[in-house]
């Protein structure tokens, strides 16, 4: 896993049902503001699956710029690991992010080490740049494990919640 090895945690991921009220509710309490509030779908992302299949989910993620990020997000619509977490789990924490280099490498060590992607996209940047893959790890590590390769160019966010 040479991909992720000493990696620090770059991102935790907490899955919500109202994206909005959450990142209101945590300005308030926590004033950890600005979030940046996106959508992905499959007319943003170049690629996308889902349990080893094609996917095709939309989903909406507020983030703000501390280290490490916090990263809400919202399932939308389709089959996909948010979805599945809230209906298992309900709201909180589904994952810590690493960033890596490449995330074709990083997922070629995982699955190496035992470990299948769950859900996967790329072309998170509005060049098209960076994606994630999410990795079965809850019976091993209790929380799931992303690889997270950083975007070049950013999305203009559609709200900003101070």
């Amino acid at each position: 896993m040479n991909a992720i090895i000493g990696k620090p945690i770059g991102q935790v991921g907490i899955v919500v049902y109202d994206l909005e009220a959450s990142l209101n509710a945590c300005s308030e309490i926590w004033q950890n503001g600005p979030w940046r509030c996106i959508t992905h779908s499959p007319e943003t992302l170049t690629t996308m699956t889902y349990r080893g299949e094609p996917g095709s989910f939309t989903f909406r993620i507020g983030i703000n710029s501390q280290a490490p990020q916090i990263e809400y997000v919202q399932p939308l619509s389709g089959e996909n690991v948010y979805s599945d977490w809230l209906s298992d789990h309900g709201e909180g924490v589904h994952h810590v992010a690493v960033h890596v280099p490449s995330l074709a490498d990083a997922v070629a060590d995982m699955a190496a080490s035992g470990f299948d992607v769950t859900q996967s996209a790329s072309g998170l940047g509005a060049d098209g740049s960076g994606g994630f893959a999410y990795f079965n790890t809850v019976d091993r590590l209790g929380i799931v494990f992303e690889a997270l390769e950083l975007v070049t160019v950013g999305r203009t966010p559609e709200l900003v919640i101070p």
